[in-house]
């Protein structure tokens, strides 16, 4: 798919080098892969979903057992008037074919996500952590300033499989 880059809306809400090349995930839903050395850049996935339109929305790039993850996370805002989060949707991105495949497991793996990014671990090696699970923190700073005693509030875990907080 060649879309011109005019076509970008906002910023990049998050960025992964794997397999030798540059995914990034504008605010708009777009996944743009950079070859390297920085080359033409070439859109690789566009989802136009309404869940892409929606203010309280953030995105992850993260490799979780070799396979390259698209995490959507939604939001709406909470009784003390910042962000809460409501619920994540995961995609397997095809870096071949450029085709997003939603996924309701991460099998022994967790997800840990927030403002500095997203990463995984093998949840059977550790002690406390539970499989299939995407432990998340607020990373909605453009709220802190807003609310009485600043941020950092939208914090907790989700179950992938259950979809339950």
């Amino acid at each position: 798919m060649k879309i011109d880059r005019s076509t970008v809306n906002g910023g990049v809400a998050s960025l992964k080098y794997y397999k030798g090349k540059f995914y990034a995930v504008y605010y708009s839903g777009q996944v743009w892969v950079y070859n390297v050395p920085i080359g033409e850049p070439r859109i690789l996935a566009w989802r136009q979903d309404d869940m892409f339109k929606r203010p309280l929305v953030q995105f992850y790039l993260v490799e979780v057992s070799g396979a390259l993850l698209l995490v959507t996370r939604f939001a709406s805002e909470g009784p003390n008037g910042g962000p809460e989060t409501l619920k994540f949707r995961v995609f397997e991105l095809d870096v071949i074919k450029g085709e997003l495949k939603e996924i309701n497991t991460l099998g022994e793996s967790s997800i840990f996500l927030g403002r500095n990014g997203a990463s995984y671990i093998d949840s059977s090696k550790f002690i406390g952590v539970k499989r299939n699970q995407i432990y998340f923190s607020d990373d909605w700073t453009d709220y802190y300033s807003t609310l009485e005693g600043g941020g950092g509030r939208d914090m907790g875990t989700y179950d992938l499989e259950s979809e339950k907080n």
